[in-house]
């Protein structure tokens, strides 16, 4: 069950990437189309910390999304998943992209960055089971 719920999460989260490697750089750098590559989860629990990367294959092959003029509109989900839609807005200055979902309503805060031709989007998420907290942390790394 809690596999499953990580898995349902981890879906949603497979949306976006976003910043700027030097503030000299236009905004246009970022603009495009990029792609999932790589997910990394880190879980943080009282019982320690453990990390896995995790590759999904013809599910992240097919994550994409569009970026211009701090607009993001999500297009394709995948042929893994429900297809979803989300728009969203990044912030230069303060390095967030939020997006938000049209189907259920949430909006989820990213911290973006830029290494190279790659970008990197974390999203922390706190969920208790009964008396033990975990945090998930969701990094995402993306490729035009």
């Amino acid at each position: 069950m809690k596999n499953l719920f990580i898995l349902s999460t981890l879906f949603l989260f497979v949306i976006s990437c976003n910043r700027n490697d030097s503030e000299s750089e236009t905004q246009n750098s970022y603009n495009g189309k990029w792609f999932v590559k790589t997910i990394e989860i880190t879980e943080i629990s009282s019982s320690g910390n453990s990390t896995s990367t995790q590759t999904l294959g013809e599910c992240l092959s097919k994550t994409n999304f569009n970026i211009s003029a701090q607009n993001v509109i999500y297009q394709e989900f995948s042929s893994c998943a429900n297809y979803e839609q989300f728009n969203g807005s990044y912030n230069n200055s303060s390095k967030k992209l939020i997006l938000h979902n049209y189907e259920n309503q949430n909006s989820y805060n990213y911290d973006v960055e830029f290494f190279k031709d790659e970008m990197f989007l974390k999203h922390r998420e706190t969920i208790t089971y009964g008396n033990q907290t975990i945090t998930y942390i969701y990094t995402l790394i993306c490729k035009k």
